[in-house]
């Protein structure tokens, strides 16, 4: 397997929940709402999304213990850089 084939390709998922994120913690089930994308893959994308490192989660102290995620400072990054290519295929450049 070469380097490129070992690289980490994001799927239409993961990207709908990384353009989904806002900057501060949020609770996975609205992370599911904005997606638009269905519970079972979002859990998924954002485990994945944690495992390498564009997201980062915390758990709430208080009942229920709800899942709370954020990007990291890469997770923005992609973000912004997500955001701009679908800027340029709306605009047809």
């Amino acid at each position: 397997m070469t380097d490129k084939e070992k690289r980490n390709v994001l799927t239409e998922i993961q990207q709908r929940v990384i353009l989904a994120m806002e900057d501060e913690y949020m609770p996975v089930s609205k992370i599911i709402d904005l997606s638009g994308a269905n519970s079972t893959a979002v859990l998924r994308a954002v485990d994945k999304l944690i495992k390498i490192g564009i997201l980062e989660e915390k758990r709430e102290e208080t009942f229920p213990r709800r899942r709370l995620i954020r990007l990291t400072n890469k997770g923005r990054i992609i973000r912004e850089k997500l955001r701009e290519i679908y800027d340029l295929i709306d605009k047809g450049v």
